[in-house]
């Protein structure tokens, strides 16, 4: 029963936030682009979360796909990060993410799967990136 406790302890002691905010400036303002959930957390054992992508435009449409990072300014407004601040934690480096390409005919859908890879010597905290889908 103690291994059961330690192992609780231990999990606890490392929780990995994963936060990812799916958005594009372009796609979202075009409004041909569906996605779902628009927030993912892979935290404890959980290493792979899937994303739906869908065209809901009247023309077939090619995306790629990146990681960005970028934060909330006072107007509320996404700033793109060039340095990180004090403490601030980026996920892209223990991101895998495919395809990093979708065609997508009208009304067509896909899935798109993150995965991450925990390092051993991983710093406790939140790590955040968002997904980026450009036209």
């Amino acid at each position: 029963m103690s291994w059961i406790k330690e192992g609780i302890r231990h999990s606890q002691k490392y929780i990995l936030h994963l936060l990812f905010i799916m958005t594009s400036i372009h796609v979202l303002a075009q409004g041909d682009l569906l996605i779902t959930p628009r927030r993912v957390v892979l935290e404890g054992k959980k290493q792979i979360e899937e994303i739906m992508v869908a065209n809901i435009g009247r023309d077939t449409a090619f995306y790629s796909i990146s990681l960005v990072e970028y934060h909330m300014d006072e107007d509320g407004g996404m700033k793109e990060i060039t340095e990180p601040m004090p403490g601030q934690k980026f996920a892209s480096p223990l991101l895998r993410y495919f395809p990093r390409h979708v065609e997508l005919a009208p009304n067509e859908s896909q899935v798109v799967r993150i995965q991450v890879r925990r390092r051993p010597d991983l710093e406790e905290g939140e790590y955040r990136s968002h997904l980026y889908f450009r036209a």
